[in-house]
Formats: C-alpha cells, structure tokens, sequence
C-alpha cells in the first residue's frame, strides 16, 4: 500500500481540530443564548442596571371652589458624595470649598450634627435618634438612652472626636474644622441609612450654574418635589411632614404598632406628622355616628331624673367645648376627640327636643313645636350657616370659620339657658 503524502495527513489533522474548535464553539454558543438564554440576559441587564430612589409628588388639596390650598413645585437639589475622593484632605478642601459657595450665595445646607455652628459648640437637639446612636457607638462615644437619648459628652468634646476621626487639617480653624465635620456626619449618616446624601434642597438655577461652572467635585445636580402651603391655616387638616421620631422607627410588639423601619421607610425620610387624608375623615365620621346611638338609649332613660331643658343646656355646652377643640386642635386625635363629643352633643340634643316640646305644649301643637324646631335648626340655620360659613372659608379660612361656629355654640348656649324651662318634665 502506498504511503500517503505527509501534508494531505497533516491538513487533515489540522481539519479536524479546525471543526472540533467549530463544535465546540457552537454548543458553547446555544448553551449560552438557547438553553440558557433568558437567565443570561437577566444578569447581563441586573450588572448593568443601577437603582435610584425617585420621590413621588404627593397629592393636591384644594378648597371647595377648586383653589389651590396645598400642590407642589419642582424644585433642584445639590446631592453630594464622597466616592471619587482618595484621601480624607481632598475629601474635606472640597468639602469646605462647597460650604464657603453657599455662604457667599446665602443659601442654607442641611447640617444635621447636634453641636452649634459657632463657639462654644453647644449640643443641640436631634431627630435622627436611630442613626446618631450608631453613628455614636462607631466612634465609641460615650451616651446613655432610656426613653430619650443622651450624649454623654459636651459639644465641644464631640466635635474634637469627629473632626479627630475624619482628619480635618489642624491648622484649621474651629468654625471651618466645624463646618466640614458637619457635612461628613451627614454623608456617614448616608451611608449608615443607604441613602443618598442631599447636600441642599429647593436651590436656585444659578447656583446649580455655579457648581456646574466651577467644577465642584463630588456635587451633582437632581430635581425634587417640593411642598408649598398657599394658606397658613388649618395645619392640622392640611398636615405638615417632618423626621421620623426614634419611637415611630421601630414597631411595638406589644401595642401591635408597625414603625416606620418595617414599612421601607429610610431613616432620613420626612412623613407626614399631622394632617388628614380621606380615610382620617372617614374615621373621624365614624367614631360620631357609632357613639350616637347608645348617647340617645342613655337619654331615654335619664329623662325622668333630669328636665328636658337640662338636656338641651348640656347639649348646648357639648357644642361649644366641641367646637372649641377644633379650633385649638393641631393633631388628627384631638380631631378625633372633638367628633367623640358627639356623643354629649347631636346624640342628646335630637332626643331632648322631642321631650322638651313634648313637655312644654299641648299635644294639639306638639307636632307643629317639632317641625319648627327642625326648620329652624336643620333648615334655615343649616342653611344659612352653610352660606356664612363658605363665604368666611373663601375670604378668611379655616380657623375663622372654626372661630364663627365656636361664637355661635356659645350664643346658643346662652339662649337654651335664657330660655329654656327647669320644670319642664
């Protein structure tokens, strides 16, 4: 048998590793985009993607003519932070360079740290209890914490620690060292919350041209919604938003309250702390309407220990204290405790009505005393306090027309009391 010729064999060899590359180049390839297609995808877009917090604006309120009362703005922030920086001196130059801007603007900062801008660094008060504790226990600061919680060192003493730890130059002055410590608590604050630091809030176009212009490093621009009141009344209705309180973070087991921390809240995040929604309303109706019922069943047995005039004075004085509560209330309970004198008030008023003209006429015009006194309370005095009342809300707002009703409570008060008979049984 003749021999075959040494480069047909080689090139042969050299063949069948050219297509057992090829196979092997094509399973791996379906494994990856066929067989396990979809999972691969779903990490390449998860290594890419990045994950931002984007504030909701919340809702409108408006007065019953469709004015605005409470809406929103948008409004530009400086969010500051300290990954780019190599070395705690490049951190804190830029840091005091960005301070020193806002000063010569007249734009205030956020600057949580409890100790006063000026000599001699007094502690101040906090919010942020939950995030100061650790922050404590990191530079182990000596604090003590019962129902509230205590720094266990002088300002002063403090602000020396952290500007120690966060090595501000020594040469320094105090009021700087003090400014640049105050920016580096936020940012630790940040990072202990996993949230971003907002250096500024609501800031001007310019000053966002500024910082563009001038190369602040570590500063980037981000919009917000910002909340803005056209009415300084009613905070209670209307609500306010501040910091979670260190008792609002955690939950209770033992009162079934659920905090703040196991709802997703951030610990730096503002809520609402006064103010009534739509369900607040629809609770505060309730509690009046379940606790009318048993205040009448309570009248009908009382009416032959007390006279039907009593009933109506002591109706008369609920009003006023009712309307009293409201208008000094600037928390939703204190709503909800005003509707609770409903059961004092509406609850026995409707049934002392009856009584009373049942006592004080003759049967023939017992029907004639009762369909006057529903017009003249629910008839042309609702509707005559229904056109007072919304044209006082529309010119003077909310605590006028609270201050009207309570005049009002307290004017009827003195004409059941003028009026109405002891012996009437």
């Amino acid at each position: 048998m003749k021999n075959q010729n040494p480069l047909v064999r080689r090139l042969r060899i050299l063949l069948l590793f050219f297509g057992l590359f090829l196979l092997t180049a094509v399973v791996t390839l379906s494994d990856a985009q066929i067989v396990h297609g979809n999972e691969n995808r779903a990490k390449s877009i998860s290594s890419n993607a990045q994950t931002e917090t984007v504030e909701a604006s919340r809702g409108i309120i408006t007065d019953r003519n469709g004015k605005v009362l409470v809406g929103n703005k948008l409004a530009y922030s400086l969010e500051f932070s300290s990954k780019d920086f190599t070395s705690d001196d490049e951190l804190n130059t830029a840091i005091l360079r960005l301070v020193n801007l806002m000063q010569s603007s007249a734009v205030s900062w956020n600057d949580t740290l409890p100790v006063q801008m000026a000599a001699p660094f007094d502690l101040t008060g906090y919010d942020n209890v939950t995030g100061l504790e650790s922050l404590l226990k990191k530079h182990k600061i000596a604090y003590t914490k019962g129902d509230s919680l205590t720094i266990g060192v002088t300002g002063a003493q403090l602000l020396s620690v952290l500007r120690n730890d966060y090595g501000v130059d020594s040469s320094l002055s105090d009021s700087d060292a003090r400014l640049i410590v105050g920016v580096r608590y936020g940012l630790e604050l940040s990072r202990i919350q996993d949230v971003k630091y907002t250096f500024a809030s609501d800031v001007s176009v310019e000053l966002i041209s500024q910082v563009v212009d001038g190369e602040f490093k570590g500063v980037t621009a981000g919009t917000s919604s910002v909340r803005v009141y056209n009415t300084t009344h009613a905070a209670h209705i209307l609500g306010y938003i501040g910091s979670i309180w260190s008792e609002e973070w955690n939950s209770n087991e033992e009162t079934g309250y659920v905090g703040y921390k196991d709802k997703g809240y951030s610990m730096n995040a503002l809520v609402g702390k006064a103010g009534g929604t739509a369900s607040a309303v629809g609770t505060s109706l309730a509690i009046s309407a379940v606790l009318e019922l048993p205040a009448m069943t309570l009248v009908s047995r009382l009416q032959k220990r007390f006279s039907p005039g009593f009933f109506l004075r002591f109706a008369a004085g609920a009003e006023v204290v009712k309307f009293l509560i409201f208008y000094l209330a600037h928390s939703m309970p204190l709503i909800y405790l005003g509707h609770c004198m409903q059961f004092f008030q509406f609850a026995v008023y409707a049934p002392a009505t009856v009584y009373y003209v049942a006592a004080a006429l003759p049967e023939r015009d017992q029907l004639k005393g009762q369909l006057l006194i529903y017009v003249a309370g629910s008839g042309l005095g609702g509707a005559l306090g229904n056109l007072l009342g919304g044209r006082l809300l529309d010119r003077s707002g909310i605590q006028a027309a609270l201050l009207l009703g309570t005049v009002s409570a307290a004017a009827s008060l003195l004409t059941f009391c003028l009026s109405t008979r002891e012996d009437s049984r």
